[in-house]
């Protein structure tokens, strides 16, 4: 990781620490933090994100919101769009960097 992605991705994880803190809804506050930290808008996608809270439906029993915001963000930038649907490894960039997301969330879980 370059120093200038080591920054956003700090800025991005204060920001949703921040709105988490202030709003609640984590998988929303991630969302909001990784895309305005990238200065993106993405209403459609922090729109998407609602239902993730808390494990979804604040259910306090699935995956975390916070991984699934990360991870439908990267979608959001990397993922298959419809016109190459019939194409499975269309969305391989958006496998191999949720797959990161992953990894490392499960790392800093169990630290």
């Amino acid at each position: 990781m370059t120093k200038d992605h080591l920054e956003l991705a700090l800025k991005a994880g204060n920001l949703a620490r921040n709105y988490e803190k202030a709003n609640t809804g984590c998988a929303q506050s991630t969302v909001a933090g990784i895309l305005d930290a990238l200065e993106i808008s993405g209403d459609e996608v922090f729109k998407s994100a609602s239902g993730l809270a808390d494990g979804l439906g604040l259910s306090g029993n699935c995956t975390c919101g916070a991984l699934m915001g990360g991870a439908l963000v990267i979608s959001f930038l990397f993922g298959r769009e419809r016109k190459d649907f019939s194409d499975p490894l269309a969305g391989m960039k958006a496998y191999e960097l949720s797959k990161v997301l992953h990894d490392e969330f499960m790392e800093n879980i169990n630290m």
